[in-house]
C-alpha cells in the first residue's frame, strides 16, 4: 500500500514543480529560454528570504554560533580513526567566509538587495573569532572535547586547541590530528570577507599590515607532498602553500623513505605524527593546491596586496589546467569544476596573469555540458554532485560576461533551467541541496566532505543576480 502511495506521490510533485517553474520560464518549463526580469525578481528574492532565515541569530553552546549558516560534515563511507558513515553539523570559517564573500559580490551588482548589510553584519564577530596574529584557521577555538593523551585523567579545561564543534573523535590521535595549524585558504576567504563587510557597511577600514602570503611559498624546500608528488608536480614552483606554518625538514626525493615514513604515521617516528596541543600540520608536509592558489590570488587583487608569489601562483594553476587535470586540480577539492569557479573568480578580481586559463577553462565547460544542460563530477563525489558543478560551471560562464556577447547563451541558459528545476520553493523561499564544496583532502579526499545547502544557494543566487544585471542592459 505504502509503494502505490509513493508511486502516486512522486508524480504530482514532479507536476506541481512543472506548474510552479511555468510561472519562471516564459515558453516552456526544460526549453531553451530564459526566464524574463521579473521572474528572476521573484527567484531572487526568494533566494535571500531562505539565507536571512537559515542564517543563526544565536548562538547556543555545543550546537552553533551567531551568523553563521548550517554547514555538515559528511562521512562518505566509514574510515579507520573516524567513524562510520554519518552526517554532522559543523561550524568552520571556511563555510561562514564563503558565504560572506559571494553576498558582498551580490549586493555591489544590486546594491537594492538591503537585506545583505545586515546578514554580513550579523557574521562579522563570528568570523573574526576565527583570526589571530597569523590569519585565519578553519575551526574555532575550544576547549577539548575529549583527552588529547591516553595518561591523561580527562579532558582539560584550561586550553583551547582547534576542533569541530559537534563531529564526535572517538580516539586522542584524531583529537591531536584535528587541532590544525592556520591556512592561506581560510586566511584569503577570512581577510576578504573583512574587506567586504568593512567596506559595505562603511566602517572605517583598519588599516593594520596583512598577514603575509609570501612567507609559506613552494620554495627552495626539501619536502613534497606525497600528493603532488605522484601528480608530477613541479618542485620549488614560487606558488603559496596551504599551511602557514613550519614543516619538518624531510628530504623527499628518495621515494622509499617518504612511503615508509608515511606508512608510520601512527607513531613519533614519522613526520605525520601529531603532538598534543601543538597546531598540527597535516602529514608534517606543506602542499601545493590549484583552487587554494586561486583564492589566494583573488584576496591579493581585491585587497591589492603585492605578493611576489603572484607569477607562481598563476603558472601553476595554468600547469594544472593545460594538463586538464579536472579533478585533481585541487587537494581539498574533489568537484571537478571547482577549479573553473576559483579561478574565474580570481580572473575577474583583476587576477590578469590567470589570462591564459580563461579560454582552455570555458571550452572544458563547453564541451562537458549534458544535453539536460548539467555538469557531472567523479561518480565517487557525491554520486557526480550535479547540482554542485552545474551551479561552479554556470556561475564561472556568467563571470565572463554578457552571455550573448561571450556566445555562451545557450549554454547558461540550458544550466539555469536544469538548476531551476533541481530548486525547492517552499513557503516563499527558494534553495538547493548542498553539494561538495570542501573536503578532508589527500587520503579522505573522497571520504570526509563538506556541504551547506546555503552556500550552494548562495553560488546560484550570484547567478541570478548576473542573468538580471544582463537583461537590464
Amino acid at each position: 500500500m505504502l509503494k502505490a502511495v509513493e508511486f502516486v506521490y512522486k508524480p504530482i510533485r514532479a507536476f506541481r514543480k512543472i506548474i510552479l517553474l511555468s510561472l519562471f520560464l516564459p515558453i516552456q518549463v526544460l526549453g531553451q529560454t530564459i526566464p524574463s526580469a521579473d521572474s528572476l525578481d521573484i527567484i531572487i528574492n526568494q533566494c535571500l528570504k531562505y539565507l536571512k532565515d537559515t542564517q543563526k541569530s544565536t548562538t547556543v553552546a555545543d550546537s552553533h554560533f551567531a551568523g553563521e549558516w548550517p554547514t555538515f560534515m559528511e562521512m562518505r563511507t566509514g574510515y579507520i580513526l573516524l567513524g562510520t558513515q554519518k552526517k554532522v553539523y559543523d561550524s568552520n570559517c571556511f563555510a561562514l567566509a564563503g558565504m560572506m564573500n559571494i553576498l558582498a559580490d551580490v549586493y555591489r551588482i544590486d546594491t537594492n538587495l538591503n537585506q545583505i548589510p545586515r546578514m554580513l553584519e550579523i557574521a562579522y564577530p563570528q568570523l573574526i573569532s576565527y583570526k589571530d596574529n597569523n590569519g585565519f584557521n578553519f575551526w574555532p577555538s575550544l576547549q577539548p572535547n575529549g583527552k588529547m593523551l591516553s595518561k591523561e585523567d580527562s579532558a582539560r579545561t584550561d586550553v583551547k586547541v582547534r576542533r569541530p564543534l559537534r563531529f564526535k573523535i572517538l580516539n586522542n590521535y584524531i583529537r591531536r590530528a584535528a587541532n590544525i595549524m592556520n591556512d592561506n585558504d581560510d586566511t584569503a576567504q577570512g581577510l576578504l570577507a573583512e574587506w567586504n563587510y568593512q567596506s559595505i557597511s562603511g566602517n572605517s577600514i583598519i588599516h593594520e599590515e596583512f598577514p603575509r602570503f609570501d612567507d609559506y611559498r613552494d620554495t627552495l624546500r626539501s619536502n613534497i607532498h606525497y600528493y603532488n608528488h605522484f601528480a608530477r608536480d613541479p618542485r620549488s614552483s614560487g606558488a603559496f602553500l596551504t599551511w602557514r606554518g613550519e614543516e619538518q625538514a624531510f628530504p623527499t626525493q628518495n621515494l622509499v623513505k617518504l612511503l615508509i615514513n608515511n606508512a608510520l604515521f601512527l607513531t613519533p617516528k614519522s613526520t605525520a605524527y601529531p603532538y598534543a596541543y601543538q597546531p598540527y600540520m597535516p602529514y608534517g608536509s606543506n602542499d601545493v593546491d590549484a583552487v587554494v592558489n586561486a583564492n589566494v590570488l583573488a584576496t591579493l587583487a581585491t585587497l591589492k596586496i603585492k605578493s611576489d608569489g603572484i607569477d607562481g601562483a598563476s603558472n601553476f594553476i595554468e600547469q594544472k589546467i593545460k594538463r586538464k587535470k579536472w579533478s585533481r586540480a585541487g587537494i581539498y577539492y574533489p568537484n571537478r569544476y571547482q577549479i573553473h569557479y576559483a579561478v574565474m573568480k580570481a580572473w575577474k578580481s583583476g587576477v590578469l596573469s590567470l589570462s591564459n586559463c580563461i579560454e582552455p577553462l570555458i571550452d572544458h565547460i563547453k564541451t562537458s555540458q549534458l544535453p539536460n544542460g548539467s555538469f557531472e563530477s567523479r561518480r565517487i563525489v557525491n554520486k557526480k554532485d550535479a547540482i554542485q558543478s552545474t551551479a561552479y560551471a554556470l556561475n564561472a560562464m556568467l563571470k565572463l560576461g554578457n552571455p550573448q556577447i561571450t556566445g555562451l547563451d545557450k549554454n547558461v541558459t540550458s544550466a539555469l533551467n536544469y538548476l531551476l528545476y533541481q530548486a525547492h520553493f517552499e513557503n516563499g523561499k527558494a534553495y538547493w541541496h548542498g553539494g561538495v564544496y570542501f573536503s578532508g583532502g589527500t587520503v579522505i579526499r573522497n571520504t570526509l566532505y563538506w556541504k551547506s545547502d546555503a552556500l550552494t544557494t548562495a553560488i546560484i543566487l550570484e547567478s541570478l543576480c548576473l542573468m538580471r544585471k544582463y537583461h537590464s542592459n
